[in-house]
């Protein structure tokens, strides 16, 4: 192949693996737009071309509990003729490709594992980096001379037949080539491996392996659309009605003051405070503003606790190691939730641990033993960055408290305590790779107390009062617990505890009480058998942006990100335009990974947990069928009964003026697509008694029509 046709090649790769999104570990897994690399262009016509290629129906479905239609699977669209012993040895060469390296068959795909995810078939790296190379050199002949025979036309039109055959296996290509990785160097394409083991399959059963058949563009998908905007008419109607609603606030003097992640999950908690003393809630992105890796103290390996959109500008170095007995308890822990992620050990866990583990298990189960995490929670975080008072500068003003501070001010990150869940990530931070935020606040808060930093923000004009103090924090989601990092007076800590009790009352629901329903969701924790630990992010549908005193004391539900805005505060409209260019995308992504997982759960979607087979800790399969799942797993989205997400595009409204507005979306061109594509809604208010008015695609802005119909109604928390 000369290399005129490898730059076509590769430049083919690139092209057909921008129509399925990149797809992160399940280690560190992110909520992400399926549709990612096309928002250059509107949504719907990004749907419309993406349901003719795969075969599906993109819209929401009439029928509530409908989960969608996935394309055949791999298995099923082999020749039927080829009987049952081939289709059976389809499956039995795909699990050699995730478990070990024997079949040169499947010699590319286990290379490409073998260099990313060592863990996978428990050997060290230096080693799976060996075997990877030998693999690759001994394989990648098969593809070139493949496509030495292929004219271009060919060749593009079979790279795109493979990304809609695997898509899951297109994904996990298209996160491994574009991620850089210290011992991953001078790999080859992953996208071109995973290619090579496609044609390799069609080789060896003699039998083509065709893709879902096109689709028409006909009436029949575009009406699909009419049903989208019905059910956005309905649940974006409600957030705005509830907003309409709001009563006057009475006016407090707060003994603190809680700065909770804008997370949809924070809007219980930060109601339950507010009605259980005098506190007032902010709401700021939960990495809180430091674009750092963590670095901890007990030799647990570096992570960036910050968005993956961002890269890093500093370090957050700290913490406390745990003591002995912790380490003995929590290692046992992790060695055997490890093993439950490899195909090759995991049911040997089951089948033969069984009277040795028995009282580990108990221990887990009545003690309340929980895996090790990355990070201990507390601890003293150190921010390790050159302009400190910078730093301390852009979170307050991020938040929008730079004056009148409480004696208190608490920083809360957020955490997910789920145990043997392939998943776990995914209750984490959605945009920040499955890490909690508890160093981040803790890292804050070292900052904000600091003598040397509050002079250096005197100079600026924020004065913070020598007896304010700032506490660190974390909000556990599935436990529904505040934990304090450090002791603070017995009356704020008496309004937590009451806070904590009274949510998971709500959260449990019926005649509980709230030793008993707390007791209730530390067992759904920790319990090896739950598949709905909690609801993570769904139900989200839209994004506030204004005052608190805007949103208090109304019940939003699980629909909305708040994010606290003073427009007052904002004289050039920068923190506006900040909060629209990273954490309205951030929560794009989330929204829009939901939409998939809710309105084509088999294609975008991870499938039943009960039938997840984990491969390592990347990815899952799902019973037989060979192509790795990706997005948010079935009970992630839907109960018994059906959907608990709405599949609805994510709202977004704000409490400024509308010039304000239109200049914060113009100000980053990926904004101004999301909004001119209209993969996002907004809509806008000078104040809160002021009516809201909607941004057209065109630009324009016209009045929100009002409509009765809603899913809060006002409703008090």
């Amino acid at each position: 192949m000369t290399i005129r046709d490898q730059a076509f090649v590769d430049a083919v790769a690139t092209t057909q693996m921008r129509s399925v999104a990149p797809m992160w570990p399940l280690d560190r897994a992110i909520a992400v737009n399926p549709w990612v690399a096309e928002t250059e262009h509107p949504f719907v016509d990004t749907l419309v071309a993406f349901a003719h290629r795969f075969g599906v129906d993109p819209w929401p479905s009439a029928t509530r509990a409908d989960r969608g239609t996935r394309p055949p699977t791999l298995l099923e669209r082999v020749d039927p003729s080829l009987g049952d012993r081939a289709r059976r040895a389809l499956g039995n060469l795909l699990l050699e490709a995730t478990a070990t390296p024997s079949s040169t068959t499947v010699a590319l795909r286990a290379a490409a594992i073998l260099r990313r995810h060592p863990r996978s078939v428990g050997v060290p790296k230096a080693v799976a980096i060996a075997w990877a190379t030998l693999l690759e050199q001994s394989s990648l002949t098969h593809v070139v001379e493949r496509l030495t025979a292929w004219s271009d036309e060919e060749i593009g039109r079979e790279f795109g037949r493979h990304v809609v055959r695997l898509p899951g296996w297109a994904a996990w290509a298209n996160w491994s080539d574009s991620t850089p990785h210290p011992r991953h160097l001078e790999v080859q394409s992953f996208f071109l491996c995973s290619l090579a083991l496609d044609l390799a399959w069609a080789t060896q059963l003699g039998s083509s392996l065709p893709a879902p058949e096109l689709i028409p563009i006909s009436a029949e998908l575009l009406g699909g659309v009419h049903r989208l905007d019905e059910l956005e008419r309905s649940v974006h109607g409600g957030v705005l009605d509830a907003l309409r609603a709001k009563p006057s606030p009475t006016p407090i003097e707060p003994v603190a003051q809680f700065v909770f992640c804008i997370d949809v999950r924070s809007s219980a908690m930060r109601c339950a405070l507010e009605s259980a003393g005098p506190v007032t809630t902010y709401g700021f992105a939960g990495f809180f503003g430091l674009f750092a890796q963590v670095v901890p103290d007990d030799g647990a390996e570096p992570y960036d606790a910050f968005p993956v959109i961002a890269g890093a500008s500093g370090a957050i170095v700290g913490g406390e190691p745990a003591s002995t007995g912790d380490l003995e308890r929590t290692t046992l822990g992790g060695v055997l939730s490890e093993l439950t992620h490899e195909p090759s050990a995991m049911f040997a866990v089951a089948e033969v641990a069984g009277l040795v583990s028995a009282p580990w298990v108990l221990g887990r189960n009545v003690g309340g033993l929980r895996r090790r995490q990355a990070t201990p929670s507390g601890g003293r975080w150190r921010l390790d960055v050159e302009d400190r008072v910078a730093v301390a500068e852009s979170v307050l003003a991020g938040i929008g408290l730079t004056a009148n501070f409480a004696p208190t001010v608490v920083m809360l990150g957020h955490h997910a305590t789920t145990t043997n869940n392939p998943h776990a990530a995914a209750l984490e931070c959605g945009a920040c790779a499955g890490h909690r935020g508890g160093p981040n606040a803790a890292a804050v808060v070292e900052l904000l107390n600091d003598a040397t930093v509050r002079r250096g923000l005197e100079e600026r004009g924020i004065v913070i009062s020598p007896s304010t103090r700032f506490v660190a924090g974390e909000h556990d989601t599935t436990r529904q617990v505040v934990e304090l990092f450090d002791e603070v007076e017995p009356a704020l800590q008496e309004i937590v505890t009451r806070a904590g009790q009274q949510l998971a009352a709500q959260t449990v629901g019926g005649e509980v009480d709230a030793v008993a329903a707390q007791r209730r969701l530390d067992r759904r924790a920790r319990d090896w058998a739950e598949t709905r630990p909690e609801w993570g992010l769904a139900g989200n549908a839209a994004f506030i942006v204004g005052p608190r005193s805007s949103t208090r004391g109304i019940d939003l539900g699980r629909t909305c990100f708040l994010h606290s805005y003073d427009a007052d505060q904002d004289a050039n409209g920068a923190v506006l335009a900040g909060i629209m260019a990273a954490p309205v995308v951030v929560a794009e992504w989330i929204n829009a990974a939901y939409y998939g997982a809710t309105a084509l759960p088999d294609l975008l979607g991870a499938g039943d947990k009960t039938l997840h087979n984990p491969v390592g800790d990347f990815a899952v399969l799902v019973g037989d069928d060979p192509d790795l799942r990706v997005g948010l797993p079935w009970q992630s989205v839907a109960d018994g009964a059906g959907l608990v997400h709405q599949p609805v595009r994510l709202l977004v409204a704000i409490e400024a003026s509308i010039a304000r507005i239109e200049q914060a979306i113009n100000a980053t061109p990926l904004v101004a697509d999301l909004v001119n594509g209209a993969w996002i809604h907004v809509v806008g208010r000078e104040a809160p008694t002021a009516p809201w008015q909607r941004r057209e695609q065109s630009g324009n802005w016209v009045l929100e029509v009002e409509r009765s119909v809603g899913a809060h109604g006002g409703a008090a928390c």
